[in-house]
């Protein structure tokens, strides 16, 4: 169950003919429930035993406050500059915060066992968020714009994926409250946490459109807008690193090994650094069309405790059409083709310690195409 509540208070001031100041302040709360049940050991047989099921429930609640200020400059006829400064929220998702604890082998033999547990702590990430958006319009060269942005995200949260443990004292450190269920058995760990620093993300965009009506004859119906944005991340994980150490306890010195928890510097999850799309149109009478390029470079899904098994989302480049065509002054039909080139949607494992990529899985979901008439009265 989840409950949001919001309240806002926002004021225009016009400064003369050309500054125009937006200022506001909005107020989040968050209440949530996340209720489940739970085996608090294992079971066998068919149906499942009477009371062998228990319920567990926990709870996050923050208040969140997220100022934003916005100014609009028009200092040409022909330029406009946009500056803003305003903070926005992300909140995990509901599979983070659930009190879990999920335990076993993905095979019977030979294969280490998993735990997966939900962080009933985790908060939601803050961004203060700062840009800069000049634009100049003309009829000739059309509506150019250029953007810079800066992020600055408080308590991200992430995933520790596969952290090969022992015992209880890595969910103490993250303030789990299961006890592990294996004392002495190794097993790989997966949490999720909040960014020990903040994490910093900055980058540009281009755009640019254009109205082809200065050119002679039939090239005038030429309709051609394109963008790009550059992005880059900086973020601070939880990995691990294994050490050697010689454990006096016992008789005999004995030489162990052991993996500690390390920080380490990586781009941000879902982030591709660099994505663009070209459209090119054209308009004649009532009738109107659309071909579209849009590519996406590669970023990264998630990341693996040891950096062994990174998963990688793999670059594609899309293609789509769209036509329509009026047959009166209320009617007319449509058709649009989708992902003409057939992409493949496919997904890497990258190695970052021997500097290796794996092929992990694609998928093909062809070209889509969508038909109708559009009424309008």
């Amino acid at each position: 169950t989840e409950r949001v509540a919001a309240s806002y208070v926002m004021n225009t001031l016009n400064i003369g003919q050309k500054v125009t100041l937006i200022a506001g302040l909005r107020a989040e709360n968050e209440d949530t429930d996340y209720a489940a049940m739970y085996m608090p050991k294992p079971v066998s047989g068919f149906p499942v035993p009477a009371n062998s099921m228990k319920d567990t429930t926990s709870a996050a609640s923050q208040l969140v406050w997220l100022p934003n200020v916005n100014v609009a400059i028009s200092p040409l006829s022909f330029l406009k500059v946009r500056l803003a400064a305003y903070k926005a929220l992300a909140r995990p998702d509901f599979n983070m915060r659930l009190d879990r604890y999920i335990a076993g082998r993905p095979a019977e033999v030979g294969t280490q066992f998993q735990v997966y547990v939900g962080n009933p702590n985790l908060k939601t990430a803050r961004a203060w968020n700062f840009e800069i958006n000049p634009a100049v319009y003309s009829h000739t060269i059309g509506l150019v714009s250029f953007s810079a942005y800066y992020k600055h995200i408080d308590d991200m949260y992430h995933m520790l994926n596969r952290f090969n443990t022992v015992g209880d004292s890595l969910l103490q450190r993250f303030d789990i409250r299961w006890a592990s269920q294996m004392k002495t058995t190794p097993y790989d760990l997966t949490l999720p946490y909040n960014s020990p620093k903040p994490v910093k993300v900055w980058g540009f965009e281009f755009e640019h459109q254009i109205n082809f009506k200065f050119l002679p004859g039939l090239l005038k119906n030429i309709i051609l807008s394109y963008n790009a944005s550059i992005v880059r991340s900086e973020a601070v994980i939880y990995g691990s690193r294994t050490i050697t150490y010689v454990d006096s306890s016992g008789r005999f010195p004995l030489t162990k090994s052991k993996n500690i928890l390390v920080e380490r510097k990586q781009k941000l999850e879902g982030m591709p650094e660099f994505f663009g799309n070209i459209s090119l149109g054209y308009d004649i009478g009532k009738f109107s069309g659309r071909l579209s390029v849009f590519h996406q470079g590669e970023h990264n899904i998630s990341y693996s405790a040891t950096g062994l098994g990174d998963q990688v989302t793999n670059a594609f480049t899309r293609m789509d059409l769209a036509l329509k065509q009026g047959l009166t002054s209320y009617l007319s039909v449509f058709l649009n083709l989708s992902n003409l080139t057939n992409i493949e949607d496919g997904i890497s494992i990258y190695n970052r310690v021997f500097e290796r990529r794996l092929f992990d899985r694609s998928e093909k979901y062809g070209m889509t195409a969508d038909f109708g008439i559009t009424a309008e009265f």
